[in-house]
């Protein structure tokens, strides 16, 4: 309601998690300000605190707002903002993404509100703030559509660099998104330079700005956490409508019944569709293959593999479907170790939840008339 809107309201932060982001957010609001590393907030947590960047407060916003702190009163917070300013972008850039490759501004219009709806963006809305911040996804897709070459790593680069300031598992995907595109752009244009220029300037901007943020205040051992293997991707998830929030286990379908996990953790892994996104989806993918009776492998390559290495990452090691256990590999524990930075790893679906999003609303575009497709996208 609208009173969540009022920035002097904390009433519905506080339950669960959003109770350590409030709290971490007014503890280094009140904090001085420290250099070199200003989101030190060691007022905060067990022993020698914590930073801005291992907490759920959104960076950028902590920083901005820490600077008017003299100006705005104690009880104040941006998170209702932040919603707001979600939704709108969400909306926003999905909608110049669909218009890019339709020129149809109501098709686009349409289509966006898929994305402004997805159940996987509200889930998150009522459990951890940051990760709200899905448009940050939709707009690297966007990035990439770009016809300058250098604009296209170029602007991501630095949309990388900006996603520290939102939220670190939006860092890792947007680097496995680049780093998978940017392997076979090299491949296929052999430019070695172009592209060791750009990860020379990626690194140059992203190593300081993490260590100015606090990334590495923590010891990196302190840093791996239990959950790769638990807090992950089911392989029935897109069509598995149960989902959790600070209300409990959730359906988000009044037709599919809920689908039992083999892990409590694989609600971590909340992909659903939803019905008409499900229908958009396989109606697609059978545009798709009717269209394209001889499929250019190679034309497709990079984003086969992109999507393989996603989903891979997604489900783990051990691969469930419904509550039945597939593949359950032991791992070295060095290996497990790197991995357990993205012990939620259920959450690198998301990258592939959009794409075959925005694949479905494209290919009803190209092989429908104008009329049709409308009405069609909107029942």
């Amino acid at each position: 309601g609208f009173e969540n809107l009022n920035i002097y309201n904390n009433n519905w932060i506080l339950y669960n998690d959003a109770t350590a982001d409030y709290l971490s957010w007014i503890y280094y609001k009140n904090d001085v300000w420290r250099f070199p590393v200003i989101g030190k907030n060691p007022n905060f947590g067990l022993n020698e605190g914590s930073t801005i960047a291992l907490s759920g407060v959104i960076p950028f916003l902590a920083l901005i707002f820490k600077s008017l702190k003299y100006f705005i009163p104690n009880s104040f917070n941006y998170f209702g903002f932040w919603f707001f300013l979600c939704f709108y972008l969400q909306s926003y850039i999905s909608f110049l993404l669909i218009r890019k490759f339709t020129n149809d501004h109501y098709y686009s219009l349409v289509g966006s509100i898929f994305f402004c709806l997805s159940p996987i963006f509200f889930n998150q809305i009522g459990i951890h703030f940051a990760l709200s911040g899905q448009w940050i996804i939709i707009l690297s897709f966007y990035f990439y559509c770009n016809d300058s070459l250098d604009k296209k790593f170029s602007y991501n680069i630095f949309l990388i660099c900006f996603s520290t300031l939102v939220h670190f598992y939006f860092t890792m995907m947007l680097s496995i998104i680049y780093g998978v595109l940017a392997f076979f752009n090299f491949i296929d244009k052999k430019n070695f330079s172009f592209h060791l220029k750009k990860i020379v300037i990626l690194i140059t901007i992203l190593f300081p700005l993490m260590y100015t943020l606090g990334y590495f205040e923590i010891p990196t051992q302190d840093t791996l956490g239990f959950g790769y293997g638990f807090y992950k991707l089911n392989l029935l998830a897109p069509i598995d409508p149960s989902g959790q929030n600070l209300d409990g286990v959730t359906l988000w379908s009044r037709f599919i019944p809920d689908i039992p996990n083999a892990t409590g953790g694989e609600i971590e892994g909340f992909s659903y569709f939803g019905i008409g996104q499900i229908l958009l989806l396989i109606y697609g993918i059978f545009l798709f293959f009717k269209k394209k009776r001889e499929i250019n492998i190679k034309k497709y390559s990079q984003y086969i593999l992109l999507i393989i290495f996603l989903l891979l990452l997604s489900v783990t090691h051990k691969v469930d479907i419904g509550n039945y256990n597939l593949i359950a590999l032991d791992l070295n524990k060095y290996f497990f170790a790197a991995l357990s930075w993205a012990r939620a790893s259920g959450r690198f679906f998301w990258p592939i939840y959009y794409f075959l999003l925005f694949f479905s609303i494209y290919m009803i575009s190209k092989n429908l008339y104008k009329k049709k497709r409308i009405i069609l996208l909107s029942v």
